[in-house]
């Protein structure tokens, strides 16, 4: 693989440049990930930090938000979930999913997953290779470059398909890499979940209360996800049903307005804001210039407003509304994240109060409702499904026990939670294989196998053996 060439041959580079208090520890510097890093603990927690420095910090990253990758623009613009409403074309290509391998949105979202994939790779070899890091650390460094190489994994497999899975630094091994089947990619990320779930701490108190590095409850929380879309309902339950048990640590959030705070009860694992001006990348992205006489680029799509109730508090706290200077055209646009910008000192950067959110605890009750319908108990995913009704909607609870309509609320309560989070509703309809019901009336050029995104050609011509 062509990436694979560049990282690998310099070192596998750590890019961790200049994030002064990142977790509140001292910056990591720049570092290459080899047995050099790590002759103490300090050393190899700096090249664990710098790996996500780097996601938040590179704006292409498809987890950063930034619109130029990452995944919760690039799923939103291919499902139903937002409207673009300007006429740059590789965007609009995906909103009309009319993709081609030579996008650099594409390309984006692929070598900056397999970079993180590498930087996991080469601090569990370092960590392997080296004697001075004390046990208690190397576990919980391990845990997390696990966590982070499946979380990759999980998110490049249902983007693109079968992929290559590379789970070592030999840039002769990878080089030549051929594709994996999705079967593969999920027996593995399932493996270094589990994994990940026995090393990693059982609370935030080494980051001082903030839920920026994954702990053990991030990775159930993911393997909940993973045994849902793998259609394990028992072990998709029993794993939302721990998290929720987690009182101590999590709770659903009552005021919307709190949810994306640093500080909020829900989050499970989130993403800290950097030194790039922007307060998140999700609210830059979304949010438009008061000033603009232009739409906002990205809009909510009549579908999903559609699809809230009367009085749903998330069309009330979740959805903004805006006018261009000149115009009488009113577009509603995400509104989850409320601060669009902030100065790059290291005391504003310290008193961001809003974080990327990548897990909350919303989630497990729906992964639960759902699985709970499979496995008949019906009374459980009503519940479930009134848990995020009522206190997220501030609706009516639901008093049906038909299984039908139930689904059908899971479905459309996971449109609405989630719409801007990390593609759930893009992932959803292809895991629900109602891509072509739903979208193909909507999108003229719409066709079955718009489902994948096409693997880059750069990669392609890097390494025939992907083809």
């Amino acid at each position: 693989m062509n990436k694979t060439t560049w990282y690998i041959g310099c070192g596998l580079l750590m890019t961790a440049i200049s994030c002064d208090k990142f977790i509140n520890l001292d910056a990591p510097k720049s570092e290459l990930v080899n047995t050099a890093v790590f002759t103490d603990d300090k050393a190899a927690d700096a090249a664990v930090r710098g790996m996500y420095y780097e996601i938040v910090y590179n704006l292409i990253h498809f987890a950063s938000g930034g619109g130029n990758g990452g995944f919760t623009q690039l799923c939103g613009l291919s499902a139903d979930e937002l409207t673009y409403n300007l006429s740059v074309a590789e965007p609009l290509a995906l909103y009309t999913n009319n993709l081609l391998s030579t996008h650099a949105f594409i390309y984006n979202a692929w070598s900056s997953g397999y970079k993180t994939i590498y930087e996991a790779n080469g601090i569990l070899e370092g960590l392997t290779a080296n004697q001075g890091v004390s046990e208690t650390v190397s576990y919980q460094l391990r845990g997390e470059a696990l966590f982070m190489r499946a979380f990759c994994y999980f998110y490049l497999t249902n983007a693109f398909g079968d992929i290559p899975l590379l789970t070592g630094t030999d840039y002769r091994v990878n080089n030549q890499a051929s594709r994996s089947s999705a079967d593969d990619i999920y027996t593995q990320l399932t493996a270094d979940l589990i994994e990940a779930s026995k090393l990693l701490p059982a609370d935030f108190a080494g980051t001082k209360g903030l839920r920026v590095r994954p702990i053990l409850w991030a990775a159930r929380a993911m393997l909940a996800r993973v045994y849902l879309y793998r259609k394990q309902w028992e072990q998709a339950s029993a794993e939302a049903s721990a998290v929720i048990a987690a009182e101590s640590l999590f709770t659903l959030e009552s005021n919307l307005d709190l949810m994306f705070l640093k500080t909020s009860r829900e989050a499970i694992f989130q993403l800290k804001a950097v030194a790039n001006g922007r307060e998140t990348s999700e609210a830059f992205t979304a949010i438009p210039s008061p000033t603009q006489a232009t739409p906002p680029a990205y809009s909510l799509s009549p579908s999903l407003m559609a699809a809230m109730d009367p009085g749903d508090q998330r069309g009330q706290h979740w959805v903004g509304h805006f006018t261009p200077v000149g115009s009488a055209t009113v577009y509603t646009y995400p509104y989850k994240y409320k601060v669009r910008t902030s100065t790059n000192t290291a005391d504003a950067i310290e008193a961001r109060t809003e974080y990327s959110m990548v897990l909350r605890l919303a989630e497990q009750y729906l992964i639960r409702a759902e699985a709970r319908l499979h496995l008949n108990d019906i009374s459980g995913a009503r519940d479930d499904l009134n848990a995020i009704r009522v206190q997220h909607g501030g609706l009516e609870p639901l008093t049906t026990d038909d299984p039908e309509v139930l689904m059908a609320a899971v479905e459309k309560e996971r449109f609405i939670e989630f719409f801007y989070e990390w593609g759930h509703r893009w992932f959803d309809l292809k895991r629900w294989n109602k891509a072509d019901a739903v979208l193909s009336p909507l999108k003229p050029l719409w066709k079955p196998t718009a489902v994948w995104y096409p693997i880059p050609e750069k990669e392609l011509l890097a390494d025939p053996n992907l083809q």
